[in-house]
């Protein structure tokens, strides 16, 4: 079994995957050289690590903060700090990485450093899959990427106010679309 992930900001349009910004990358573990031969193609970054647990870990912390940032305020990235949210975005990076971080799993600096730049950047029109899905009354992926987190900052003590926040509307948005 060889660990990796795949990092893609897409979205689905009438049954065909549309990539949304030229980021595009794989990670895999350091087990399978022609494993890592085949996925080294051009418009890909490839990176073979030698923790893929922690890769992921730093991709969940990401894709999280960016659900957080965009279903608590009901908006893309951008207009968010546009309206002064900046200091709110960072203290959100803060509690999905420090989930992971007490998970035994801290963010790499450089992965720390991508998610503020695209989480605080005024000019983005990024949004997470997650709010996407949330807005045009689809299901989410709620329950895996928040709800799991919630429930893993609770078992290791940490503290997530925002996460904690965003993740009681998203259920309750789910509520009031099933008529509860």
């Amino acid at each position: 079994m060889l660990g990796g992930l795949a990092m893609i900001v897409a979205t689905l349009d009438d049954g065909a995957v549309v990539q949304m910004t030229d980021w595009s990358a794989i990670t895999i573990g350091d087990g399978a050289p022609r494993v890592a031969e085949a996925l080294d193609v051009p418009g890909i970054r490839l990176t073979v690590s030698d923790d893929p647990l922690g890769s992921m870990w730093a991709k969940w912390a990401f894709i999280a903060a960016c659900g957080i940032v965009c279903c608590l305020f009901r908006s893309p990235v951008g207009p968010v700090i546009a309206a002064g949210g900046e200091p709110q975005v960072r203290a959100i990076i803060a509690e999905t990485e420090a989930v992971a971080a007490a998970a035994g799993h801290p963010v790499p600096e450089a992965a720390h450093e991508r998610t503020v730049t695209t989480l605080v950047d005024p000019d983005s029109a990024m949004t997470s899959s997650l709010y996407r899905d949330l807005v045009a009354g689809l299901p989410t992926e709620a329950e895996h990427i928040l709800g799991d987190l919630a429930s893993r900052a609770r078992e290791l003590g940490v503290g997530t106010p925002l996460l904690d926040l965003t993740l009681v509307q998203v259920r309750a948005d789910a509520l009031v679309r099933a008529g509860a």
